[in-house]
Formats: structure tokens, sequence, C-alpha cells
């Protein structure tokens, strides 16, 4: 329900609401990619975009897991001390708020792949527990930084630089 509700209050302010799940890699996807085609001759590779927009969109989730997580602890504050829990709920609430944020783009991304010539190969059913390793490994991040959080509070400050430098040192 925190979930539910967090998704709700996120986008309810923006003209374009849930589709800045999807727009947001997908335009961050188009800046790389005129970038790699200027710089480099590796964007002409046939479904280089397709990949490039994939990890890009898996990035965010690990962002959005990693942010919100590790404030999640510290800004539940009146509700950890008023009701008894387990703590963990959370920074995993922020995980699955992440994943469903996730599907719809994951739509989009097939899509892309379809219409850039991308085959489907059935060794690519794999992907599907690799996705749940990726869930395990962004839930383990959340919680280690919501506890980093509640001893070191400026670690949320400075998570938006180590996420950058992440993802420039990244192979996306």
């Amino acid at each position: 329900e925190m979930s539910r509700a967090n998704v709700r209050a996120g986008q309810r302010d923006t003209l374009f609401g849930k589709l800045w799940n999807i727009l947001n890699p997908l335009l961050m996807g188009m800046v790389y990619f005129i970038l790699v085609n200027i710089l480099t001759d590796r964007g002409t590779k046939p479904g280089y975009f397709v990949y490039l927009v994939s990890g890009l969109f898996l990035f965010s989730v690990l962002q959005s897991c990693a942010t919100q997580g590790s404030r999640s602890v510290v800004k539940a504050g009146k509700i950890i001390t008023n009701t008894a829990f387990p703590r963990v709920l959370l920074p995993l609430s922020t995980v699955k708020t992440a994943v469903n944020e996730f599907i719809p783009s994951f739509a989009v991304l097939i899509v892309i792949a379809a219409t850039s010539g991308v085959r489907f190969h059935p060794a690519q059913i794999t992907l599907i527990p690799l996705f749940l390793l990726f869930t395990i490994f962004v839930s383990g991040i959340a919680m280690l930084l919501a506890t980093i959080q509640v001893y070191f509070r400026d670690t949320a400050s400075f998570l938006p630089f180590v996420l950058r430098i992440w993802l420039y040192g990244s192979p996306i």
C-alpha cells in the first residue's frame, strides 16, 4: 500500500504523470546516443540504441532504489516511533515502487527492440531470472543505504554524485 501511495503521490502534480518513468530514460538514451554518434562510431552498430536504453532503464531503477531507499527510514521517523513493524519494509517498499514504475518502460523497450530490428532469441528468457537477481541486488543497496543514512545524514546529499559517477563509469 505504501508503494502504491508513493507512486500516486509522486506524479500527481505533473502534466505527464507516469509517462515520465518512460520519457526520462528515453530522452537520456537519445542524448547519449547522439553523443556516442558524434564522438565515436559505436552508435552505428545495429541494435545499439536498444541496448543503451535498456541499460538506462535498469540504471534508473537502481538510482531510484538507492536515492529513495536511503531516505526511507529517516523520512518515516514518526511512523517508526509510533508503530511496531519491521523497519526493512521501508526500503523494500521503495524497491517495489521502482520495479512497478519500470514495468511500463519494459513494454516500451520491447516496442523499440521490435522496431529497430533486434529479434527475439530463446536465450533471452534468462533475462527473467537476471532481473530477479537485479531486484535482490537493488534491495540490498536500498537497505544498506537506509542504514548508512540513519547514522550519517549526509549520505543522501552525496548519493546523486556517486550515482552519476557510477553511470558515467559504467558500460552503459
